[in-house]
């Protein structure tokens, strides 16, 4: 050991190194695994050093360095990139690096030197992942950037601010019958319909693919993707705050039997589990190729921290009333349709659903589950497997229902489905049905009863809770509190007592607009609730923030976005703080900025909270 001085021997491990490399059969306390997945052009990757620094700027050391699955001249191995000179390169076109640890550290920044020659083999995409003590690997930065044109020159340093990114990871399971899987292109939309560009796109695990048919292909749309299995798992990261609601794919040029026809998508942040968001079953692809296979709706995903945006009912109104309608088999095809659905009451009087939704379904453009309702065109859901919920406002008595049948092939058509009721989502099965559709188009089906199984007005009307007394904390206190606007309309907006008729207030303007309230004295806030005044109806998204003081600094808190209407009540929960100042914040809104009823409290237990009632007076 003592003859072993420190960089005696340049490519060789020291003593110790070689000891604990050899005691943990290469699991260190910590690893780093940086995926270059583009570089200026080249058929080969790269570089003459990488370093790593800790939150103080620190330099800190790898006591390993691996390239796997890489090829390597003799003398441009991957332990270049951690020692003084040469450099490291690999004959592919992406690459890995795998750093060894032997301390778990925050990495603050890290920083790239090109290398000694030819640029365009200089890496311009990476990702880097994070694995301490044996763990799975933590996605932890993208980059993408422009190299330095000189040799042998530092790219600069990159920061770590640790904000996790938005990552949406697609499993393809099963395609046409290929063993190759392939697509041109697949687009992301937030509640709006705008899109939302992934800022990379990976096949993990290694997809194998040919030169310039690489996973990046999909945002770029120019070419296409194609991975050398039947099965292959793609990963889109998206910037932190990006909101994602839809999703289309395209066929790619050629080779039908390669389409996917069956796949899951999960939804993570950071270090929070995964939640599935999609899940499709036996899809149809379009045969056109470089076509469309429509959009797909996500189960809601919102912002980071937001956790409700919804019709939100008083504690005395009445419950939610839904009928589904889960189709099971149809004719023979592999999409099923109708161009509407019928309710009607004891006395043959038609009942109006106020929606209808088609939960994980597959929908060309203009063949949406609302066409069910608008007596012109038609439904169609390209599984054969289905689901529509309808929802009614008030406790109708449906006594029965009739189908329609869609405009053009006749296998489309449903022959077998159940029913069932739903009181705030409780359901029961009230029907179920197993028919022979009529041959003709557009026509309807026979009428069919629920017998006695229908919503009853008065059994079924939600009873009013009573509210429970509660020593919790009334976070807006009859004292001490005030109310800031950015603008009001007619002036009308000072506190009045915790009790009263409905308050409001409108700024008078469009968004950015914002309300401040006062509490009076800092307080425990989780919960916050407010009623929509809001003409038309669209998209709004909004951010709680709030002070503990006036002199320290506002911490945005919640973020809510989605389609919302006059009348709503919006309800958030969000991990409790310690506050003096809230502030409402509509960031963009189709109309002026208005509330009623704004509520702050502090959420103690399930059916137990303490509300504030915010009047604007």
């Amino acid at each position: 050991v003592g003859s072993l001085e420190k960089g005696a021997h340049k490519r060789r491990r020291t003593l110790h190194q070689i000891i604990i490399f050899m005691a943990f059969d290469k699991s260190y306390p910590m690893e780093v695994k940086v995926h270059f997945c583009e570089n200026l052009g080249a058929a080969q990757t790269q570089l003459s050093r990488f370093v790593f620094y800790d939150c103080n700027g620190v330099a800190v050391s790898p006591i390993d360095v691996t390239n796997p699955n890489g090829n390597n001249p003799k003398n441009e191995t991957a332990l270049k990139v951690i020692e003084s000179e040469g450099k490291w390169l690999d004959r592919n076109k992406t690459s890995t690096l795998v750093f060894g640890f032997d301390r778990c550290f925050q990495i603050g920044s890290y920083e790239l030197l090109t290398a000694n020659d030819f640029p365009p083999r200089d890496p311009c995409a990476w990702s880097m992942y994070v694995k301490q003590n044996g763990g799975e690997w933590k996605k932890c930065t993208y980059q993408r950037c422009t190299p330095p044109t000189a040799r042998n020159s530092s790219y600069g340093r990159f920061e770590c601010d640790g904000k996790p990114n938005t990552v949406v990871t697609m499993q393809i399971t099963k395609n046409n019958g290929a063993r190759m899987t392939q697509l041109s292109h697949v687009a992301f939309y937030d509640p709006r319909g705008n899109r939302v560009i992934p800022i990379s796109v990976e096949n993990e695990p290694e997809g194998d693919h040919p030169v310039e048919e690489t996973p990046d292909q999909l945002i770029e749309k120019q070419g296409k993707w194609l991975d050398r299995h039947s099965q292959s798992t793609l990963v889109f990261t998206f910037s932190p705050d990006s909101t994602i609601a839809s999703y289309e794919m395209f066929t790619a040029n050629d080779e039908p039997e390669r389409d996917p026809t069956s796949w899951t998508m999960h939804i993570s942040k950071g270090n929070s589990g995964r939640t599935e968001i999609v899940h499709t079953k036996s899809v149809t692809p379009p045969t056109e190729r470089l076509a469309s296979y429509g959009t797909f709706t996500m189960r809601r995903v919102l912002e980071s921290h937001t956790l409700k945006l919804h019709s939100l009912r008083k504690k005395c109104a009445p419950a939610t009333y839904k009928l589904k309608f889960s189709i099971t088999e149809n004719v023979g095809a592999r999409v099923t349709q109708l161009s509407a659905i019928r309710f009607y009451d004891e006395h043959n009087n038609l009942v109006r659903p106020i929606s209808v939704t088609n939960p994980d379904g597959n929908n060309p453009r203009g063949e949406s589950a609302e066409k069910l309702l608008c007596d012109e065109g038609k439904w169609l859901d390209r599984h054969t497997d289905c689901t529509l919920v309808f929802e009614f406002d008030v406790a109708t008595p449906v006594a029965s229902y009739q189908m329609v049948t869609g405009n053009d092939v006749p296998q489309r058509d449903p022959v077998k489905w159940t029913v069932s009721k739903g009181v705030n989502d409780t359901w029961t099965e009230i029907d179920s049905r197993t028919v022979s559709p009529p041959r003709q188009r557009l026509l309807a089906y026979d009428r069919m009863n629920f017998g006695d199984c229908t919503f009853d007005s008065k059994k079924a009307q939600k009873k009013p809770e009573v509210q429970e007394k509660t020593e919790a904390e009334l976070v807006f206190p009859p004292s001490a509190r005030s109310i800031k606007v950015s603008s009001s309309n007619d002036g009308k907006y000072s506190c009045d007592n915790l009790m009263g008729p409905e308050s409001y207030w409108n700024s008078g303007r469009f968004a950015p607009q914002w309300v401040r309230i006062d509490l009076g004295r800092k307080s425990n806030v989780s919960y916050v609730t407010m009623k929509v005044d809001q003409h038309p109806a669209g998209f709004t998204k909004h951010e709680i923030c709030c002070k503990e003081s006036p002199d320290s600094e506002e911490v945005k808190v919640a973020t809510i976005a989605g389609d919302s209407h006059k009348g709503e009540v919006i309800e958030v929960f969000f991990p409790s703080v310690r506050a003096q100042f809230v502030r409402i914040h509509t960031v963009e809104s189709p109309s002026w900025v208005a509330w009623r009823d704004v509520k702050i409290g502090q959420k103690d237990a399930p059916n137990q909270s303490s509300f504030a009632i915010l009047r604007f007076d």
